[in-house]
């Protein structure tokens, strides 16, 4: 029986390893497809419409501008993503530049740029920024072209909010309107997050992240299995990979981890399969996040050369877990400090903060005083939240450098606490197909509570 066992377990890994390749493969390649669609935009197209916006204000070459939250706006990298494709070396050919990610910003470089193009026509070569994907280059060199800075921005800012509103609605569905607008309402009303109609990378990513939770829940609501959830987390991490330039990664990470916690216990699942649930997700997000981002540096060490994407990544790394800056101190704890200090400075951070401690407590001793068992579920689905803290002590250069863009994965973190403790589970709505004590756990056993009870 043992063997048995062991041989389906074995079987299991085996497929779901060979299903997560063919799907990373799969999602490299349209990823591919997606900048060779941006490239193809001629130069010129982006680069007028650039200029445009130089003369129309809506690019400062100050980069970073005080919003009117007294939050930063960070147009500095903005002008990166938005000039991704131009200034690429005269000899570079049309593979080279999407192996290489030419680019003009920030921008204290690429409105000199601007200017001179309107005197000579001609653009600079610019810098690389090869380690990234850069994705949103594919649709940002066309809506550019097309609709002008201005219009990108208002179009991801909406794309935004309907992801935010989608989201909502779906916890709303599955576990009551207390939880989906616990999710949402502290990154809206303890961020920067109305600030974000003006700069569309930020706007994008974290459309992404919502998407990632939007179809993570969507994928699990009714069949939570640790095969559904690893597959959709995986996705979920790649998609956000491409499209982001490490703004607000561990809120990314811990959404669709959320969402899959959330249709287990919508599917009475015991505190044991909760876990290894939580745990298949956790993981399957960062093997999406970090096999997306690796497929960039194999195709760009095809193109260029193996040493040279080696020591641009390697350097990247190193800064990153332990370098030295001006902006930056070294010793355990500062990041999650900048951070936190940061969040709390937002006007609403400590009325929100109270309210939703007096509705934690309302709720869970409400819950509690029927049974204390009850309580266990809520704090298992809560444990995710702690995962952005573990995040800026790893990355803590980062994230003391860029602590006014990081932090959104608190308000992020507070929703899905918010998300565990007001949660009522709606077991008709979630239409699971299959009773909790049939479904398999990981090792092909049967799951749920003992006896069936939800």
């Amino acid at each position: 029986h043992t063997a048995r066992e062991t041989t389906g377990s074995m079987g299991t890994i085996i497929r779901l390893a060979v299903a997560t390749a063919v799907l990373l493969g799969g999602l490299v390649a349209i990823g591919v497809i997606g900048l060779v669609a941006g490239e193809v935009v001629p130069d010129t197209w982006v680069a007028d419409e650039l200029l445009e916006a130089r003369r129309d204000g809506l690019l400062d070459e100050r980069g970073q501008t005080t919003s009117r939250m007294g939050t930063i706006r960070d147009q500095h990298t903005e002008c990166v993503a938005l000039s991704v494709g131009l200034g690429e070396a005269s000899d570079a050919g049309f593979v080279e530049t999407l192996a290489e990610s030419p680019h003009l910003g920030p921008c204290s470089r690429l409105v000199p740029a601007l200017d001179g193009y309107a005197v000579s026509g001609a653009l600079p070569e610019g810098s690389t920024y090869l380690r990234y994907w850069h994705g949103t280059s594919g649709p940002f060199r066309w809506l550019v072209a097309t609709v002008g800075v201005g219009g990108l921005r208002l179009l991801s800012f909406a794309v935004l909010l309907s992801m935010a509103a989608i989201l909502s609605r779906q916890v709303t569905r599955l576990a009551g309107w207390p939880a989906g607008v616990g999710l949402v309402l502290p990154l809206a009303l303890t961020s920067d997050f109305a600030e974000l109609l003006g700069v569309a990378h930020h706007s994008t990513a974290m459309a992404a992240a919502l998407f990632g939770a939007s179809l993570t829940l969507t994928s699990v609501q009714r069949r939570p299995t640790p095969e559904r959830a690893w597959l959709v987390t995986v996705v979920a991490g790649a998609v956000f990979a491409y499209l982001d330039l490490l703004t607000h990664v561990p809120g990314a990470w811990i959404l669709p981890v959320a969402m899959v916690l959330l249709a287990a216990r919508v599917a009475g699942r015991s505190p044991g399969n909760i876990i290894r649930l939580g745990t298949v997700a956790t993981t399957g997000w960062l093997v999406g996040y970090a096999g997306m981002w690796g497929g960039k540096w194999v195709l760009a060490a095809l193109v260029l050369g193996r040493q040279r994407v080696v020591d641009d990544v390697r350097g990247a790394i190193d800064f990153r877990l332990d370098g030295e800056s001006p902006y930056s101190e070294q010793g355990f704890g500062h990041g999650l400090d900048a951070n936190l200090d940061h969040w709390l400075e937002r006007p609403l951070t400590g009325t929100v903060l109270a309210v939703a401690l007096v509705a934690v407590a309302s709720r869970l001793w409400t819950v509690g005083r029927r049974r204390a068992s009850s309580l266990v579920d809520p704090a298992l689905a809560a444990l995710p939240a702690a995962l952005p803290l573990v995040w800026f002590e790893v990355l803590s250069n980062h994230s003391q450098i860029h602590y006014w863009y990081t932090y959104r994965s608190l308000p992020i973190a507070m929703g899905v606490v918010l998300l565990a403790a007001l949660a009522e589970p709606d077991l008709e709505k979630a239409g699971t197909d299959v009773p909790p004590e049939l479904e398999p756990d990981w090792r092909g056993n049967p799951g749920g509570r003992p006896g069936g009870q939800r």
